[in-house]
């Protein structure tokens, strides 16, 4: 499922579903930002280890620690977490940015 699953913008809210850890084939992009999602990142989603463009959390509002499991995403090349305030990243992630 090569492609861009975007749902930035929408009228999603509560947690992160974790039913996008099922999204095992999906090797492009994943937006989840300037959505109503809070509660934490699911470690559930280091399933996503196809992902090879970019993971978008920012403009969330997400809060916690960002799961070491995420560190399995070794062909993704950007986690963006942009605009959350209650985040803490774990140096390991190696993550490029997060004001």
């Amino acid at each position: 499922l090569a492609g861009t699953l975007d749902l930035s913008y929408t009228p999603i809210s509560g947690t992160v579903p974790t039913q996008l850890a099922a999204l095992t084939a999906l090797a492009g992009q994943l937006y989840l930002e300037i959505t109503s999602i809070s509660g934490t990142v699911p470690t559930q989603l280091a399933a996503l280890t196809a992902l090879k463009g970019t993971l978008v959390l920012g403009g969330t509002s997400i809060s916690g620690t960002v799961p070491t499991q995420l560190g399995r995403l070794e062909s993704l090349r950007l986690l963006d977490l942009r605009q959350m305030r209650r985040i803490a990243v774990v140096s390991s992630l190696h993550v490029c940015t997060t004001t």
